[in-house]
């Protein structure tokens, strides 16, 4: 496996310590707690931060920074088995998995050695390696060692839900914590969910050469139907097939020494020698005694108000813990807006946000904001749809990557509501259109900010520009400059 340092602490819980009222601490050192603590050090708070594994959480070390290191790997070995219509003679005769795991690691460590424990010591930040658990409303133990603090902030994160199906204890299940320490090619390779992770940890696995099956209810469940089928045409052509439907049991099969069936639902089964299960994530609350410190919980999860407190008042709850969409960056922002809420007397809203969100398939998946039947619910007549096919994107023709769309989602005033956007580095070019949400734009803005050509982005430009002109030829200016031209030509 892939070597996750322990998490030495600077300074730890001592005997000598054990009274010090910290300003502020931190339990759980991923995106949320990282960045509470990074905040609150930089404004010379007394900050701790706690974390029971490894600092990083998840996203470094199981999650975005692993998958992402994988997909590029399985996009180059896509690009060398399909360089012959571009006029390349190429040709792929193996994959080294044991190499593409060393890879994956090394692009983790480069990641880590910014957020390692002497890099935050370096801002300010005690580090403290352990399990914390509360055993008073301002009080918790670490290693037997009690803290105090004025302020907490949980961000504990969550982990991967468990499949519970008849036989699933007979055979190896992989989860994204642990399908990053694979070194071994399946020859099928049988993914049980089909929401982004599954969606991308298959993509990756069948550009490297194995026979994928994706597994699940719906591909894709939050995004629209055309959306989802153009991933599915793209996983197809990527060597995985997508069977919906829903995984009842599973037991070995021999003679392959790692051989296994996966029965479904409608009794299809389903052949395999690697298992991976990718049907969300739960958060992690246990041990933490939350009873202790008067900490309500809701479905799994802790209960937080609009500023992210929970029912103590001294301590807050940012990101996966907190019932919150699953995402990195959300989790960091709130992780800052906890830290401020915590540490200054303005108190800021951090759940009425709409967070962003990308699947990094290959053509990517982008969107923001609302989706048009969410508009047309709110806004009713008034909500508009306009759609531009990569076909019509100058830069998507050269990359032969015309598989894809830009969807602006607005208003008849010409605000816009929300926007998908599916093709090639849909993730960066979104980020505009985040920054025109966040400052509710028109699409006069969109419109008339110049963008550089030949890019992906420039499409949402052209767009933008087409439904502002459709919108200016009808106002009542222009009807009347009509008119006075035909009576003058009359």
């Amino acid at each position: 496996m892939h070597q996750r340092p322990a998490s030495t602490p600077r300074s730890g819980p001592t005997t000598a310590r054990e009274h010090t009222l910290h300003d502020l601490i931190v339990i759980g050192a991923g995106s949320a707690g990282l960045s509470a603590a990074a905040l609150a050090a930089s404004v010379g708070a007394d900050v701790a931060l706690i974390e029971a594994n490894a600092i990083g959480g998840d996203c470094t070390w199981t999650g975005c920074v692993p998958s992402k290191a994988l997909l590029h790997i399985a996009k180059a070995a896509h690009t060398v088995r399909t360089a012959g219509h571009l006029g390349l003679q190429t040709q792929l005769t193996g994959v080294d998995m044991a190499q593409v795991r060393r890879t994956i690691a090394a692009r983790i460590q480069e990641v880590y050695q910014h957020e390692s424990p002497q890099a935050l010591a370096n801002k300010g930040i005690t580090v403290i390696t352990g399990r914390a658990r509360f055993t008073s409303p301002d009080t918790i133990v670490v290693s037997g060692q009690p803290m105090r603090a004025r302020h907490f902030i949980l961000c504990t994160g969550a982990h991967p839900r468990p499949l519970n199906i008849p036989g699933i204890d007979t055979v190896t299940a992989h989860n994204h914590h642990t399908i990053f320490d694979n070194d071994r090619l399946p020859e099928h390779l049988i993914v049980v969910g089909a929401g982004p992770i599954g969606a991308e940890i298959a993509q990756a696995y069948g550009r490297l050469g194995a026979q994928v099956s994706l597994v699940g209810p719906a591909l894709l469940p939050k995004e629209s139907p055309q959306t989802t089928a153009i991933i599915q045409e793209a996983l197809q052509h990527s060597g995985a097939r997508f069977i919906p439907a829903r995984a009842a049991s599973v037991c070995p099969n021999s003679p392959h020494p790692h051989g296994l069936t996966l029965t479904l639902n409608d009794g299809q089964q389903i052949h395999g020698d690697m298992l991976m299960v990718a049907i969300g994530r739960t958060a992690n609350i246990d041990g933490l005694g939350l009873d202790q410190a008067g900490i309500q919980t809701t479905h799994g999860v802790i209960h937080v108000n609009s500023t992210l407190h929970t029912s103590n008042p001294r301590v807050l709850a940012a990101g996966d813990c907190n019932g919150s969409p699953q995402f990195t960056h959300l989790a960091g922002w709130q992780g800052v807006m906890a830290a401020r809420n915590a540490l200054f007397p303005l108190q800021t809203d951090a759940l009425g946000r709409r967070p962003p969100r990308v699947t990094f398939t290959d053509p990517e998946v982008a969107a923001v904001g609302l989706s048009f039947a969410q508009a047309k619910q709110r806004f009713g007549q008034h909500a508009l749809r306009a759609h531009r096919p990569l076909t019509h994107v100058d830069r998507a023709v050269c990359d032969h990557a015309t598989a894809g769309f830009i969807e602006l989602i607005h208003h008849s005033d010409g605000r816009l509501l929300g926007a998908t956007l599916v093709g090639p580095r849909a993730g960066d070019a979104l980020s505009g259109l985040v920054v025109a949400l966040e400052h509710n734009l028109k699409l006069k803005e969109l419109a008339t900010a110049l963008h550089p050509y030949p890019t992906y982005a420039i499409g949402i430009q052209q767009l933008a520009a087409d439904l502002y002109t459709q919108q200016s030829l009808d106002t009542t200016a222009v009807r009347l400059l009509k008119k006075w031209k035909g009576y003058h030509k009359a």
